[in-house]
C-alpha cells in the first residue's frame, strides 16, 4: 500500500492510497469517488507516461509520496427542470402546430436539414422563422403573425431578408403580420411596405426587384390558411411520400430500390448487399480501422491480401471462381468489375430476359458471406466445390420462393440453373381497370377533385351516368387554391348535392366513385382524418350515411371523365 498525491486542475489530492496488489482501475475508480471524473476520462501521468488499465504496478515504478498528475474533465450535474412537462394536448392550437412542423424540420443526423419539401402555403398561425429548415418551397408563405421577410423566392430559394437586405434594413416593421404590410383596395390587395427614410438611386434597383417579386402574388379575403403538400402522396404529408420526395433529389445514378432493395431476397439479405455497396461490411480492414485490436487482417479465404470488401466478396481467388462458375453456366464471358456497385448496376443488362439471372449476386454476396463466418467463427474449411453447389441450392430456393407458380422440380433447378430461362412466362400484362355501370336501379356520379402546381387555383367536376352508360348530367366549376384532397372533398360534397337537389334522387340510389383512397377512409372512418378537415369530412360522412350512398374508391383509369372535368374547372 503507498500513499501518493494527486494534481487535478487547481486542486492538490494529497495523502491518497494506492492498493498495487489491485489493478490501476482501481485507483481510478478511487480518484472518480474524489473529483467526480470518470476513470474513462482520466489521463494519469506517471514518470511522464500514461498509466493503462492493463498496466502492472511492478513496472510503473510508483514510489511512496509521488506527486501524479490527472487530467480529466467531471461530468456536469443533471439540473432540475425549471418547467414541469406539459402535454399536447394542453398547448394551445398554435403551439401544437408549431412543435409538430418543428419537429418535422429538426437538422439531420450528418448536419444537413431535412424538412417538409415542396410545401405550397402555410398556415397563418405558424412562425415562418421555423421554416426556413426547408428548401424548394413555392412562392411565398402568407402568415399573419411572423417576419414578411421571410416570404421565399421558389427561383433562389432565400428569405427575402438575405435576398433584399438593404430593404429589410429600412423597414419600419420587421416582425408585423402580413395583413400590416397591405390592404384591399376594391377587393384586390395592394401591397404598401413602409420604409423609415427615402431611397437613395442606388437602392431603387434592389426595391424594384423586390416590389416586383410580392407583387406576383397576392392575399384573398375569401380563402383560408392552408398547410399543404405538393411532394408524392396526393397532397398528404407522410414519412414515407417525404422520404420519395428526397429520394427523388438524392438517389443519383445508382437505383437502390431496383438493384438493392427489389425484393428478391430475404431483407437481413438486402441490409447486407446495402452494407457491401457503403464498405461498410464487418471484414477485418475495416474492423481495424474503427479501433479493434486484430494482428492478421489477411483474408480468411485466401490467406493471401488483406481483407477488405471488394476482395472478399470479388477478387478473392474463391469468389472470383464462383462467379465465373455462374458466369459459364450460360456461356458468358465478361470482365467483372472492381466494386460490388458496379456489378449491381450492370448484372441484368447480361441477360435481360431472365428471371432467375437477377437473383445470382444477392445468393453469391450470402453464400460468400456464410462461408466465410463459417470458417472464422467455427474453423471449418472451405471447399469451392460445395460453396458453388450450395449456392445453386438457395438460388433455386429463391427463385421458388419469389414465383410459386412455377413448376419445376428443386434438384433439377440446382442442377441446371438455366432450366427456369425455358419455362413458359406465366406473366400476363397489366389488366387495365375502366369504367363499369351501375346496376338497373342505380345511378353512378364520378367525381374528382384537381388543382396546379403551386395550389393557387383548383376545380372539381363529376359526371352522372346510368345502367346504360349514358351521360345523365355533368359538373365542372373552379374552387379556388388549396391542397389536392380539399379540391377532392368539395368535389364529393358538390357531387352529393348535385344528385341529391335533382328528380333523379327519386329514382334510385347514388354510387359515387372517386379516385382518392384517403378521402374515401376519412369518409367511410376506416382511418382519422386531420383537423383541418375533420368539418367537412364530417358533415360528407352524415350525407353518406342517412341518404344511403354507396362510397367507393376506384382507380384513375375509372375516373378519366371526372378528371377531365375538374382540370376542365380550373380554367
Amino acid at each position: 500500500m503507498l500513499s501518493v498525491s494527486v494534481k487535478w486542475q487547481k486542486e492538490l489530492l494529497k495523502a491518497v492510497e494506492v492498493d498495487t496488489s489491485q489493478p490501476p482501475y482501481v485507483f481510478k475508480c478511487q480518484l472518480y469517488d474524489l473529483t467526480g471524473v470518470p476513470p474513462e476520462r482520466q489521463k494519469i501521468m506517471v514518470k511522464g507516461g500514461l498509466l493503462k488499465d492493463e498496466d502492472d504496478w511492478s513496472t510503473v515504478g510508483l514510489k511512496q509520496g509521488q506527486k501524479l498528475m490527472m487530467m480529466g474533465t467531471a461530468d456536469e450535474v443533471v439540473k432540475a427542470p425549471e418547467k414541469g412537462p406539459v402535454f399536447m394536448e394542453d398547448l394551445p392550437v398554435e403551439e401544437q402546430v408549431v412543435s409538430l412542423v418543428y419537429n418535422s424540420c429538426c437538422p439531420g443526423k450528418y448536419g444537413s436539414e431535412v424538412a417538409l419539401p415542396h410545401i405550397n402555403r402555410i398556415s397563418m398561425d405558424l412562425p415562418i422563422l421555423l421554416l426556413t429548415h426547408g428548401y424548394k418551397f413555392a412562392n411565398c408563405y402568407y402568415s399573419k403573425k411572423r417576419d414578411w421577410l421571410m416570404l421565399r423566392n421558389y427561383v433562389t430559394n432565400l428569405p427575402l431578408k438575405r435576398q433584399f437586405p438593404r430593404i429589410y434594413a429600412l423597414s419600419t416593421n420587421k416582425w408585423g403580420m402580413i395583413s400590416e404590410f397591405g390592404e384591399y383596395e376594391d377587393e384586390v390587395w395592394v401591397w404598401n411596405i413602409q420604409l423609415r427614410r427615402m431611397l437613395c438611386d442606388w437602392e431603387l434597383d434592389q426595391w424594384i426587384a423586390f416590389m416586383s417579386l410580392i407583387d406576383k402574388s397576392s392575399l384573398s379575403r375569401c380563402v383560408d390558411d392552408f398547410l399543404g403538400w405538393s411532394g408524392k402522396g396526393d397532397g398528404i404529408f407522410s414519412v414515407k411520400s417525404c422520404r420519395l420526395s428526397l429520394q427523388d433529389r438524392s438517389e443519383g445514378s445508382f437505383v437502390w430500390k431496383k438493384w438493392v432493395w427489389d425484393g428478391l431476397a430475404p431483407p437481413r439479405v438486402q441490409t447486407l448487399i446495402w452494407q457491401i455497396c457503403h464498405q461498410k461490411v464487418a471484414v477485418r480492414v475495416e474492423l481495424k480501422r474503427r479501433g479493434l485490436q486484430i494482428s492478421d487482417v489477411l483474408c480468411p479465404m485466401c490467406h493471401d491480401q488483406d481483407e477488405t470488401v471488394a476482395h472478399l466478396f470479388l477478387t478473392c481467388p474463391i469468389a472470383s471462381e464462383l462467379w465465373s462458375k455462374f458466369l459459364r453456366l450460360w456461356n458468358i464471358s465478361t470482365v467483372m468489375p472492381q466494386d460490388p456497385s458496379s456489378i449491381l448496376c450492370s448484372w441484368s443488362n447480361l441477360r435481360n430476359n431472365s428471371l432467375i439471372w437477377r437473383f445470382i449476386p444477392a445468393v453469391i454476396f450470402w453464400s460468400i458471406w456464410k462461408a466465410r463466418n463459417e470458417v472464422v467463427f467455427e474453423n471449418g474449411i472451405c471447399d469451392s466445390t460445395v460453396l458453388f453447389f450450395i449456392t445453386r441450392f438457395r438460388l433455386a430456393k429463391w427463385f421458388l420462393a419469389k414465383y410459386p407458380g412455377v413448376r419445376i422440380l428443386t434438384d433439377l433447378l440446382v442442377g441446371d440453373p438455366t432450366r427456369a430461362d425455358l419455362l413458359p412466362s406465366n406473366s400476363s400484362s397489366k389488366k387495365i381497370s375502366c369504367w363499369t355501370p351501375p346496376p338497373s336501379d342505380m345511378f353512378k356520379l364520378n367525381v374528382d377533385g384537381a388543382v396546379t402546381g403551386d395550389g393557387m387555383q383548383g376545380g372539381i367536376g363529376g359526371v352522372l351516368r346510368d345502367s346504360g352508360s349514358c351521360t345523365l348530367a355533368n359538373f365542372s366549376s373552379a374552387v379556388g387554391p388549396g391542397p389536392p384532397i380539399l379540391s377532392e372533398l368539395k368535389a364529393i360534397k358538390k357531387g352529393l348535392l348535385f344528385f341529391f337537389s335533382s328528380d333523379l334522387a327519386n329514382k334510385g340510389r347514388l354510387i359515387l366513385e372517386s379516385d382518392n383512397k384517403y378521402a374515401v377512409d376519412w369518409i367511410l372512418k376506416r382511418s382519422p382524418s386531420p383537423t383541418i378537415f375533420s368539418e367537412l369530412v364530417e358533415e360528407i360522412g352524415v350525407l353518406v350515411s342517412t341518404k344511403g350512398v354507396v362510397l367507393r374508391w376506384v382507380s384513375r383509369s375509372c375516373n378519366m371523365e371526372a378528371d377531365r372535368l375538374a382540370k376542365q374547372g380550373i380554367g
